[in-house]
């Protein structure tokens, strides 16, 4: 019987059935707030990136406006990305408005790109990304989508 639980959990979480749902806002806190529940929501999308892991998960993004931040740990030259998604993870606005949520640039901070999408099943639905431009011999603007694919669904 144990045997068969474990199995079926596995099962479960291959289908992302099981997936992690994490809050941030603005406002949040990423030292005393889990992030679980949209009442004690996280403040950036990386700590909520980081909480995710490789498993995976939805990331709801209160309204306001998100100032991209360097990536904790980057991939290859994908350094001057501000959010890499190489896992099963979408990021979407949690009102459904498109409007009220945007990314921009924090030109401080040298990144040209929003977004690197690098896995099949990473998604951005229902944000505005603002301010990235590609400079010479580099890929993407707002979003780079690699090899691996991605989905922007607005």
């Amino acid at each position: 019987m144990k045997k068969l639980m474990m199995v079926a959990i596995s099962a479960l979480a291959s289908f992302g059935l099981l997936a992690e749902d994490i809050y941030v806002s603005p406002t949040g806190n990423d030292e005393e707030n889990t992030g679980a529940d949209q009442w004690k929501p996280l403040k950036t999308i990386n700590a909520a990136l980081e909480k995710l892991g490789t498993e995976g998960g939805t990331i709801y993004l209160a309204d306001g406006t998100y100032d991209a931040e360097k990536p904790h740990a980057t991939e290859n030259d994908l350094g001057d990305s501000a959010l890499i998604l190489s896992a099963p993870i979408v990021i979407e606005s949690l009102s459904g408005d498109p409007s009220r949520v945007t990314l921009k640039r924090d030109t401080s901070l040298g990144l040209f790109r929003a977004v690197y999408l690098n896995h099949p099943d990473a998604v951005l639905r229902n944000l505005t990304i603002s301010g990235f431009t590609a400079t010479s011999k580099k890929a993407g603007g707002g979003v780079y989508i690699g090899s691996a694919g991605g989905l922007i669904d607005h």
